[in-house]
């Protein structure tokens, strides 16, 4: 049986310096849309809050994960 290649997409940066704001953007952008689900990991909330409502596509699911620990089960 063949894998199939999942993408994943890292985003780092300095604190206040507009990860969640470019990510929101990503995400309203139709072209992003690859037709599979999309699982959000957010490992940390800062100022600013992602809005669901406002994603170009449907199928994505957003997760806080207020612990590392949450990542190992």
């Amino acid at each position: 049986m063949a894998q199939k290649e999942i993408p994943c997409y890292l985003f780092v940066g300095m604190l206040e310096s507009g990860k969640t704001k470019f990510i929101q953007e990503t995400m309203e952008d139709p072209q992003f849309d690859s037709g599979d689900k999309t699982l959000l990991l957010i490992c940390e909330e800062g100022e600013e809050e992602y809005d669901s409502e406002r994603f170009a596509f449907g199928g994505v699911t957003v997760a806080t994960i207020e612990d590392k620990t949450e990542l190992n089960r």
